[in-house]
């Protein structure tokens, strides 16, 4: 729990730190894939994803019980169709592009 902090951090400190102390290849074929995945779930390359958000994801690439990262069935867009639907079924209307106040 101590280095919990470092969960904020950019996952790129934990590779720097692996390269210098001589643990990670610099340049590697590796740091350029978990640039790569980095990119797919941020956006951004390793500077710019935290290193939570790569520990859940190798997590969840390597449990034993899962099939890899869980995406919802259907991409976000069924998650929104799902909550719309939901609210309407209970009497709820939806609205989009109105001014709120």
């Amino acid at each position: 729990v101590t280095e919990s902090p470092k969960l904020n951090e950019p996952f790129s400190n934990v590779l720097d730190q692996l390269e210098s102390e001589g643990r990670l290849k610099p340049n590697s074929w590796l740091r350029a894939w978990l640039d790569a995945l980095a990119f797919s779930l941020s956006g951004l390359d390793c500077s710019g994803t935290t290193t939570a958000a790569m520990a859940f994801t190798m997590d969840e690439l390597h449990r034993g019980d899962t099939k890899g990262l869980a995406y919802p069935r259907g991409g976000m867009g069924a998650v929104i169709d799902a909550l719309v639907e939901a609210v309407e079924r209970h009497g709820g209307i939806v609205r989009t592009g109105v001014k709120v106040q």
